[in-house]
């Protein structure tokens, strides 16, 4: 998908020099670099121990592989350089007022924090959350987060905290950036249904964020997709509305690209990521009857290079899923056309097993007067031993176009017409009702041709019986003419 979140700036920070010794760490402090003159010490003492105390560094900073090995690669000096430039700016950062977890929690849950001072508040907690070591995010941890989605619930609730509503999204965004995060999200029982919130169209910028968020989280294996929708969904019952609605409405937003590019990417991440194919489509047809069957003709014509890329990947995955349903119905008919199957399917082979099953899924449903008005149809069909069989030939044609439409989505059904291609299927019928027609009746004339030959032969029998009887008659007078005589 393309959708990841945007790397971190953790361990970059520049720290000024300064010629004072940096202040003595409170004791017990389990993290090294935090500590004052004992960690400066520590640096000193040989050059094993300068690369183990390197490799935690490296960690700390949430770098990846590629990023460390240049790194890993310079020398002793350097190394004791960047440890002491670390352990110097820890030291310095814990004489501010707001710069430790626990003071930001103890802040952000201050009754009193609100307007302009909890955006500040929340702006300064972004930056450390961004550029602080991965030790910082886990001392901030499960309290932290909660002080943070403790604001944007209040936020989310009143409008003229938008601009805390905004902070609140870049300071989860921070906070995920790294395994400890993400995992504290994921397990979070509410993170995701209040971070939905924040999908509003009345809200564009704190949209954005939270959309590309959610995009991202649908990636992470194995919970994230179900999490993900999970908050979308309560989010939709909260406010008594379609889950997706906000969404397509941000597809709908044409004076703002990022936010169609965001939207469908979010769309893609939550159709495409599961394994299950009804799934799949379930989701994909729940998104087209939101709003997206009357958008995406649009966006397919839209000159925008990554929103045309990202509606392309919607229409490749709509046709995949599509081809493969497609082959599942030709397996299903293949079986349907095999008798030796019936142990295993009976309604392949049993109409009325078939018939029961259909009847037993819409009965008393608003769908069982359309099943049956659909049957009364079907009896109208004249009683013609050349016309029947045309007439069902046309009408699977057109149950299998509408059940298996070609677009991979179910049809619009507000529509008043449907568009079924029938002709090539016309053409066949026309030529084979011919065929069918010409061997029938060369069946009749070769069925009246042995007919009259049985019926000349039975006559002939018949003459050549009354004959023998006529002698036997005849022979038997002259035999009682004999024994008279």
């Amino acid at each position: 998908m393309g959708i990841k979140l945007p790397g971190k700036a953790g361990g970059k920070t520049k720290t000024k020099s300064t010629s004072s010794a940096p202040s003595k760490g409170p004791p017990g402090e389990e993290h090294g670099f935090n500590g004052g003159d004992p960690f400066t010490e520590s640096v000193d003492a040989s050059g094993a121990n300068v690369n183990e105390m390197f490799e935690k560094l490296l960690d700390d900073m949430n770098l990846t592989e590629e990023k460390k090995a240049p790194l890993r690669a310079k020398d002793t000096g350097f190394k004791r350089q960047m440890l002491t430039m670390q352990a110097r700016g820890s030291s310095k950062a814990r004489g501010g007022e707001l710069d430790t977890p626990q003071a930001f929690v103890q802040e952000l849950m201050n009754p009193d924090l609100k307007g302009q001072k909890r955006t500040q508040v929340l702006e300064t907690l972004r930056v450390s959350l961004t550029s602080k070591p991965v030790s910082w995010v886990m001392e901030f941890g499960e309290k932290g987060l909660n002080a943070i989605l403790k604001n944007l619930t209040y936020c989310c609730d009143n409008i003229h905290e938008r601009r805390s509503t905004y902070e609140c999204i870049r300071c989860l965004k921070a906070f995920m950036n790294n395994t400890f995060g993400l995992k504290r999200i994921l397990e979070h029982e509410e993170a995701l249904t209040i971070m939905s919130r924040t999908v509003d169209p009345a809200d564009p910028p704190t949209m954005l964020e939270a959309v590309r968020l959610l995009a991202a989280i649908c990636l992470v294996p194995p919970k994230g997709h179900e999490k993900a929708l999970e908050g979308i969904t309560v989010c939709g019952e909260i406010r008594g509305q379609e889950r997706f609605l906000p969404i397509i409405s941000g597809l709908g937003m044409r004076d703002n690209p990022a936010m169609q590019v965001a939207c469908i990417q979010l769309v893609n991440a939550i159709v495409s990521t599961p394994d299950d194919l009804d799934f799949r489509m379930h989701l994909r047809n729940e998104f087209m009857r939101t709003g997206l069957i009357d958008l995406i003709g649009w966006l397919d014509n839209q000159e925008d290079d990554e929103l045309k890329t990202h509606v392309h990947i919607f229409h490749e995955h709509k046709d995949e899923d599509m081809e493969e349903f497609s082959h599942r119905y030709d397996n299903i008919r293949m079986e349907m056309e095999y008798p030796f199957f019936w142990d295993r399917l009976s309604i392949s082979t049993n109409p009325k097993a078939c018939f029961e099953v259909i009847l037993s899924t819409v009965s008393n449903t608003v769908a069982e007067p359309y099943f049956l008005s659909i049957l009364q149809h079907l009896l109208s069909i004249r009683d013609d031993m050349y016309a029947r069989p045309q007439y069902y030939k046309l009408i699977e044609e057109c149950i299998t176009q509408i059940v298996l439409h070609r677009s991979g989505c179910d049809p619009d059904f507000r529509a008043t017409k449907f568009d079924i291609d029938v002709e090539p299927l016309l053409s066949s019928l026309t030529g084979s009702s011919k065929f069918e027609d010409s061997g029938a009746d060369l069946s009749i004339a070769d069925i009246s041709v042995k007919l009259d030959t049985a019926l000349t032969a039975k006559q002939e029998a018949e003459a050549k019986a009354t004959s023998l009887e006529s002698k036997l008659q005849q022979y038997e007078a002259e035999l009682q003419q004999l024994k008279e005589g």
